[in-house]
């Protein structure tokens, strides 16, 4: 079983139509790993709630909203971060998979920042949440 983090009610809801295996990056123009790759967060928009896989580096900024600093620190609890070293890498790996309330809360989790899940998460062609919703929508 995977746990929830953050907001207790319902999941953000996910369009009728709207494939719930289509896998999604979060990339970053701040940050490249050593193969000059951006990914920063990889998941999944599910109804029961944006899935935010394995291996996900999460950013620790004091500027985050209060609510996102809670979900932090129960990670750091529950033993769902490894602690990254060096000065060039984020501050937190994630070491299994979890359930947050929407895309911008997994968003703003994997950045340390505000950020607009349906605009910052994409699949592995680029399209954001927000065009295949908007298709979605369309073809109504």
């Amino acid at each position: 079983m995977i746990k929830m983090y953050g907001n207790k009610r319902n999941p953000t809801p996910i369009p009728t139509h709207y494939n719930q295996d289509t896998e999604l990056i979060f990339d970053s123009p701040h940050w490249y790993d050593s193969t000059g790759g951006s990914h920063m967060g990889y998941g999944r928009w599910t109804s029961e709630g944006f899935l935010l896989k394995r291996f996900s580096l999460i950013i620790e900024d004091d500027k985050n909203e209060e609510y996102v600093k809670d979900i932090r620190h129960l990670l750091e609890l529950d033993g769902m971060l490894e602690h990254n070293e060096g000065l060039e890498s984020p501050d937190f790996t994630l070491c299994g998979d979890i359930y947050l309330h929407s895309p911008s809360t997994a968003g703003r989790l994997v950045s340390g920042h505000a950020c607009n899940g349906l605009l910052d998460w994409k699949t592995l062609q680029g399209v954001s949440l927000k065009e295949i919703i908007s298709k979605l929508d369309a073809d109504r």
